[in-house]
């Protein structure tokens, strides 16, 4: 049968309903009779389409061609649609023709232009880049009889220019954009301050796009407006920002997420999309990122004149989190390059170094009060006592597990002995409770302690010893000082009502045990 007259046969099934036909089946059964007017058919005003019809059906179809899904979506006929039990046996409006698909609004907005079991559909690319939504909303391929955006997989935002390495940069901001300034022609930027306002009829995490480069956007509710800020980034005259809530990543449809995008022309506020999709940014100019971020800088000037006073009593790093995160807020306004904020950047740089000359003070002074590699410490009936470092292969073969151990690197050999008379059960279990302290070329440092061969109970007799070694959790200890200035310190309870402190040095009289 010739491909034309195979589709009239398979039209007039479909028009018709015939016997056990249901939507996506094939048709098969008699023809309806062809016509030319009225006149050739049994009852009046039943000749439609080229085809004899019933009174009813034939109101119902014209009823569908007055319908407004006819102008929208191209159901301008009417499709019979049974169960497959034949419970259900009911009229439908449908696409029928795919003259009438070509004819509908989406055909032109989202190019579902050809006809498929009922339905106009997206059959092809070339659909696609012809329809409205592919230069405005991308979605110019064709997947599954929709229009679709592919969304390639890209790199993240360059971190924004002199962010120190603690920044962790967040688009989520609550910005009101009638106080970022007025219009005004910025042109290119090369490490720009944007606010934005974006509506998404989808709900959901966004995502956001500039330059190839994507990056996480803010959480959008529903036509309701969100706000977002990118910080240092480059912008020129013909580049395009763009706003997706989309299920996957690499793709996106009109049926299921929501797009924005918006061309920068050199000029702000620039803006782009309508209604439930809407994207409006500015480029913030300095003079406003400064009163916005005032309250930010005082808070900063108080936090680091705060710390700055203070001195620490213990190891720790100084308590910068409050100034780090006022800094922050400005810099997310003004960059990190500006002026103001490098100077409150290098204020903190010379607070911490101050600080660390403070815990290296404080740690040379306990090297004085430690027990010296001669001597012995002393908790309840033990006597501890450092023996000598074991380094390299040696270290390698005591520790056996898969941690590679480096030959220049070894652990510290203790000797705990019983003074008592008794027999007296000694744990590991306080050992990795201790920590290191030391003086590295200048910087204090602290680590944790790992017990080289796991943690153990062992009863030690009357008089009698046991040695153990200790080496860092995270990195071995050097095998010596590489700096005359440099010392370090094994710190902790050793019971659990006793504290040492010792010289993490081998005594004159002890040995290295190096690598065989």
């Amino acid at each position: 049968m010739p491909r034309v007259l195979a589709l009239r046969h398979a039209l007039v099934c479909v028009l018709f309903g015939l016997a056990g036909c249901t939507r996506g089946c094939d048709v098969l059964g008699t023809p309806a009779e062809p016509c030319d007017d009225d006149g050739d058919c049994d009852a009046p005003e039943t000749c439609y389409r080229g085809y004899c019809a019933s009174p009813g059906y034939v109101s119902f179809a014209r009823a569908c061609q007055a319908a407004p899904g006819c102008r929208e979506q191209g159901k301008c006929g009417a499709l019979r649609v049974r169960s497959f039990l034949g419970a259900d046996n009911s009229l439908e409006c449908a696409a029928v023709d795919e003259a009438d698909c070509r004819a509908a609004q989406r055909c032109a907005t989202h190019g579902t232009c050809s006809l498929s079991d009922g339905w106009c559909v997206a059959a092809s690319d070339e659909e696609c880049a012809a329809s409205q939504r592919c230069p405005t909303h991308e979605e110019c391929s064709a997947e599954h009889g929709a229009c679709v955006r592919r969304w390639p997989e890209c790199p993240p935002f360059s971190p924004p220019p002199g962010a120190p390495n603690w920044y962790h940069p967040s688009t989520d901001a609550v910005v009101d954009l009638r106080t970022v300034g007025g219009p005004w022609q910025p042109g290119a930027l090369d490490a720009g301050v944007i606010a934005c306002e974006v509506r998404l009829a989808q709900a959901g995490r966004s995502r956001v796009r500039l330059g190839g480069r994507c990056q996480d956007g803010p959480r959008v509710r529903s036509a309701e407006p969100a706000t977002f800020l990118l910080s240092g980034v480059r912008l020129a005259p013909g580049d395009e920002l763009a706003v997706v809530v989309q299920a996957f990543d690499d793709r996106s449809s009109a049926a299921t997420d929501s797009f924005v995008k918006a061309k920068y022309a050199g000029a702000s506020p620039f803006a782009g999309g309508a209604g439930d999709e809407a994207l409006v940014c500015h480029v913030v100019a300095r003079e406003a990122a400064l009163a916005l971020v005032a309250d930010a800088l005082a808070q900063a000037d108080s936090e680091l004149a705060a710390v700055q006073a203070f001195r620490p009593r213990n190891f720790g790093t100084p308590p910068l989190a409050e100034a780090r995160g006022a800094i922050a807020e400005a810099a997310l306004w003004l960059g990190w390059a500006d002026a103001e904020v490098r100077a409150r950047l290098q204020r903190m740089v010379a607070i911490e170094q101050a600080w660390n000359g403070h815990l290296v003070a404080w740690l040379t002074e306990l090297r004085k009060e430690a027990t010296s590699p001669d001597g012995t410490a002393r908790a309840d009936k033990l006597s501890i006592q450092v023996t000598g470092r074991v380094c390299g292969a040696e270290l390698a073969a005591r520790r056996g597990d898969a941690r590679p151990t480096e030959a220049s690197t070894c652990g510290l050999e203790l000797t705990v002995t019983n003074r008592g008379k008794k027999p007296q059960q000694f744990t590991t279990e306080y050992f990795p409770q201790m920590e290191w302290l030391a003086v590295i070329g200048g910087v204090a440092q602290r680590g944790d302690v790992e017990v080289v061969g796991g943690e153990r109970s062992v009863e030690l007799p009357a008089r009698g010893s046991a040695a153990f070694v200790l080496t860092g959790r995270d990195r071995d200890l050097p095998p010596v000082a590489s700096d005359a200035g440099d010392f370090s310190l094994l710190r902790g309870r050793i019971t659990a009502s006793e504290w040492i402190t010792l010289r993490a040095e081998p005594s004159s009289a002890a040995g290295t045990k190096a690598a065989k």
